[in-house]
């Protein structure tokens, strides 16, 4: 656990290019990805130990860029937003109306930029949302959401047990209500 702007720091200075801020998911807890290697490097020198992940294809950086295009025309798809509920951009922390082109746009700038966790939730909180709810394992997202740090105050988050069978992801979102 590391505060983003240390972390961004000793990437910085590193000569590794093959690593990279990801995610920030808390203020204190971030995201690294990169070779094996160079993320056990910036690790070391964080004083981290790294928790490697399987399986997992890169997205969230600069690795992205050369299939950007072809990446965003594979999520150019029909849509159609249900009334009365709201979506956020997670690259750019703010509330937008899925389109075609919009949708697809959110889900590249993520894959490309990756985001930070509390400054989305952060931007939901100012926009009135008080409830949200994760769909997937493990209740990582509603453990974040949680602690005042992410949103300044404590929220009502909901995550589905380990092993569920749910799908994977996280809505942060509003319905009429007021809830996501």
């Amino acid at each position: 656990k590391k505060p983003e702007s240390e972390v961004r720091e000793c990437i910085a200075a590193s000569a590794r290019r093959d690593v990279f801020l990801m995610i920030v998911d808390s203020p204190e807890e971030c995201v690294i990805g990169g070779q094996t290697e160079a993320v056990e490097e910036i690790s070391l020198r964080l004083g981290c130990k790294p928790f490697f992940l399987n399986g997992v294809p890169t997205v969230h950086c600069a690795l992205m860029h050369p299939v950007v295009d072809s990446y965003q025309e594979l999520h150019r798809l029909p849509t159609t937003p249900p009334p009365g509920m709201r979506f956020y951009n997670g690259h750019r922390h703010h509330a937008y109306i899925p389109d075609t082109e919009s949708a697809a746009t959110s889900i590249t700038e993520n894959a490309q930029f990756g985001f930070s966790f509390p400054q989305l939730i952060g931007a939901a909180y100012r926009d009135g949302v008080r409830h949200f709810i994760e769909i997937g394992p493990s209740n990582s997202c509603a453990r974040m959401i949680r602690s005042e740090r992410v949103s300044g105050s404590r929220q009502a988050a909901t995550g589905t047990p380990a092993g569920s069978g749910s799908a994977a992801g996280t809505t942060a979102g509003e319905s009429r209500g007021g809830d996501a």
